[in-house]
């Protein structure tokens, strides 16, 4: 049995997690940063959802998938860093 590969779309989302991450805990604390990682996943899907609503109203096809795990990969990183921080004294 092998394991599944990271797509580079989920590898994406989660680089931007953690990098929304490390800017919000830096300037709000560790908690808000794993809440601004939560709400840019969130966003983005909606943000996709949307885009896909529009294009089949125009006739066009989806431009983007809408995944929940793509928000699960925004916020996988952030929720390691968010855990790892109090253990390492921060």
């Amino acid at each position: 049995m092998s394991l599944p590969m990271l797509t580079a779309d989920k590898a994406n989302h989660a680089v931007y997690g953690l990098l929304v991450f490390l800017t919000a805990a830096l300037l709000c604390g560790r908690h808000a940063g794993l809440a601004a990682a939560l709400a840019a996943g969130l966003l983005k899907e909606a943000a996709d959802w949307w885009g896909n609503r529009r294009a089949a109203h125009a006739g066009q096809l989806a431009a983007h998938s809408v995944d929940a795990l793509d928000v699960a990969a925004t916020c996988s990183l952030a929720a390691m860093c968010w855990a790892a921080l109090p253990l390492i004294g921060v």
